[in-house]
């Protein structure tokens, strides 16, 4: 009779995989380092003697695996004296060793660290790091640079110098800048990093750091610091009295020839000191002019990513998100650098709801923080910067206003005030400013629902609107901005009353201040609405929108082109494409920092479009 065999198939096989079993191995090893069992290897440190199991060092430690397997005499040693870190620090790693787990203070940072250094426990010394980026301050940046370079931390070192620059001027004042090295004060001032002081600021700094008592460096020539400051962005005056002044007589005492080097370097005023100013940058120092565009619609709905595309470059990249919920028809501005997200809708119960929140970001410290909501909620509006205040205009929640409230808002006493209301009722209008007024042009009359010509303007001083001569054609949903004393408007749409359909215009009008006259400048190869409208260095950036599409769908296609024209030679450049197709959106010239602190993300598809939900 035949047996019939009780094993299954090689095939079929049962795994087990313990979720907890890493963590009781390591509880056991900890047990059997409390109650001293099989120790096989003593480290002594500083006379004091630390028993362990070789096993569990060369698992944790490159300097230990290295030591116990290759042909070294300390395989074969049963007690073995450790150079080079502190029993302090070892007993601290040993902890860590046995338990996973690392605590350190501000007392005890400096020896873990430089034990986890020399014994190669990497995950130890990021850990040290990451403690370390926190406590950056006035009192510890100088002391935290030079374990950051002691102990080869780069993105450490990277933000203790993006610190110690921001607040060059403070430091300056203080103890601490007497510890700073000729070379570490070179490279604050040669390296791509934000300082948050005038440049003038910045020559009294190096003025203060060569008038030391104590001489940093004895052999220092006068023009390796010295010609690291900006000196023609300085305005005259300032040099001039920088020059006569008890600082720059105390430096002499150390290096003559601080005044006649000064004197000597500074004619004029340089372009960066210009344009920086025009954007409210108290310093260009390590930022660079880029085009940000913020919000807007895609093919996978709305977005609250804020993307930034550097001067020069070809590809955009990912700056912050809004931190509001997604949200449509809102403000943007720039005002001293700050970009400025006001108001918008947002879908609540199927509905699009206005909300007068406001929000401001930091391009330096890359930080947003709140600002008082409007008086009103508000969207579909202007939102402009003048002379210190933001104005929104237009876009109140009541659509059958006689007219549309505005108002202003002071960053110092962060509160908003209400100023002259706009004349006339429209709505899906354009704006830009310029010197102290701000001009308002198109859009639909909301009582006549017809597109208008209308083009008015706002002065901050009289508080009063002022009517100029018309657009020479009607336009909705278009975009502005201005160069010089010219404004160009383009994009937009207007009725055919004819035809009763949507004619999406070509051309890019101008308006010239001096002469009070409208021309037109040239025509978009592609028209559009829902774009927007931003010059940068002279060039005009015409970004997205919605173009026309001739089938039965209508107007409903998006598109990437990013058109530029070149203010100065009056000629298109090579058209460019944004990541994906956008429209709604808003778009301005800001300084970034050309050495960002954060992981800089290239943007890509829309599926890597940051989102917030508030």
């Amino acid at each position: 009779m035949r047996q019939t065999s009780k094993v299954e198939s090689i095939d079929s096989c049962y795994e087990f995989e313990s979720a907890s079993h890493s963590g009781l191995v390591l509880s056991g090893l900890d047990r059997l380092r409390e109650q001293s069992l099989l120790f096989d290897v003593v480290l002594i440190v500083e006379g004091q003697k630390f028993p362990a199991h070789r096993c569990v060092l060369a698992a944790c430690s490159e300097y230990f695996r290295a030591m116990f397997t290759d042909a070294m005499r300390e395989r074969q040693q049963d007690e073995i004296w450790l150079n080079g870190v502190s029993a302090e620090g070892l007993h601290i790693l040993l902890d860590y060793a046995y338990t996973g787990r690392l605590t350190v203070n501000i007392i005890t940072i400096q020896a873990v660290l430089s034990a986890a250094s020399h014994l190669a426990i990497e995950p130890v010394v990021g850990a040290c790091a990451k403690y370390l980026l926190d406590q950056i301050d006035l009192d510890s940046v100088v002391d935290i640079l030079l374990l950051a370079e002691t102990y080869c931390l780069p993105m450490l070192r990277k933000h203790a110098y993006v610190y110690a620059a921001k607040h060059l001027a403070i430091i300056a004042g203080t103890m601490e800048f007497s510890r700073i090295s000729e070379k570490q004060l070179c490279h604050i001032l040669s390296g791509d990093y934000p300082v948050g002081c005038s440049e003038v600021d910045v020559l009294h700094s190096v003025l203060s750091w060569l008038s030391l008592d104590t001489p940093p460096c004895a052999c220092t020539p006068v023009d390796t610091v010295l010609s690291l400051v900006r000196l023609p962005d300085i305005p005259s005056v300032d040099l001039c009295q920088t020059v006569s002044s008890a600082l720059l007589k105390s430096a002499e005492q150390h290096y003559p020839g601080v005044g006649g080097f000064i004197s000597n370097s500074s004619s004029g005023t340089s372009s960066s000191f210009i344009c920086s100013s025009s954007l409210g940058v108290l310093n260009s120092r390590g930022l660079d002019s880029a085009i940000v565009v913020v919000g807007g619609f895609h093919s996978e709905g709305v977005t609250n990513a804020v993307t930034y595309l550097p001067r020069g470059s070809d590809r955009w990249r990912s700056l912050t998100d809004v931190p509001h919920i997604e949200q449509s028809g809102f403000g943007l501005a720039v005002l001293n650098n700050m970009l400025y997200v006001v108001g918008g809708w947002f879908t609540h119960s199927m509905q699009e709801m206005p909300h007068p929140f406001g929000f401001r970001f930091c391009p330096i410290s890359e930080n947003w923080t709140c600002i008082a909501p409007m008086r009103q909620d508000r969207a579909g509006f202007y939102l402009g910067a003048v002379k210190g205040q933001l104005y929104a205009i237009g876009g109140p929640p009541d659509a059958n206003a006689e007219n549309k409230l505005c108002e202003s808002y002071d960053p110092a006493s962060d509160s908003w005030r209400d100023v002259a209301s706009m004349p006339g009722c429209r709505e899906q209008q354009a704006g830009c400013c310029h010197g102290d007024n701000i001009y308002i042009c198109g859009g639909l009359d909301e009582w006549s629902n017809d597109v208008t010509t209308s083009f008015i303007s706002y002065n901050i001083n009289r508080d009063a609107w002022t009517a100029l001569p018309d657009m020479t054609q009607g336009r909705a949903d278009h975009c502005m901005s201005c160069a010089g004393d010219r404004l160009f408007v383009a994009g937009g749409w207007q009725e055919d009353l004819a035809a009763f359909h949507r004619i999406l215009l070509r051309t890019i009008d101008v308006f010239d201040l001096v002469s009070s006259q409208w021309q037109t400048l040239t025509n978009s190869s592609t028209p559009r609405y829902l774009a927007s409208l931003t010059i940068a260095d002279e060039v005009l950036y015409f970004i997205g929108g919605f173009e026309q599409e001739v089938n039965e769908n209508g107007f409903n296609r998006g598109t990437r082109k990013i058109e530029r024209y070149d203010l100065k030679t009056d000629s298109w450049l090579s058209e460019q494409a944004y990541p994906h197709e956008i429209w709604e959106h808003a778009s301005a010239a800001l300084y970034v920092p050309t050495c960002r602190l954060e992981e800089e993300d290239e943007l890509g598809a829309p599926d890597k479009t940051k989102h917030s939900s508030g």
